[in-house]
């Protein structure tokens, strides 16, 4: 699912690549959740939304995924400027 998605997602078809990166975030799938997180950070796909953001990367760093860890950081402290 999260293979797809990154296909989707490389081919521009940003809509498409949000569905399969929900579906492996729903499993689980720490990279779908990273994905998720980036793709409702920019809008692609979705309407831009850092809760929804947020909330996909901390699920992704909690189950240890670095880049998830620093995006995460980032978003938390912007936020809170």
């Amino acid at each position: 699912q999260n293979m797809v998605g990154m296909l989707e997602m490389k081919a521009g078809n940003h809509q498409e690549a949000v569905k399969w990166f929900r579906k492996g975030a729903k499993h689980g799938h720490p990279d779908a959740m990273f994905f998720l997180g980036i793709m409702y950070g920019d809008g692609l796909g979705v309407q831009q939304s850092h809760k929804q953001a947020i909330k996909w990367l901390r699920k992704a760093a909690d189950q240890g995924h670095e880049n998830a860890k620093s995006v995460y950081e980032k978003y938390e402290k912007s936020a809170s400027e």
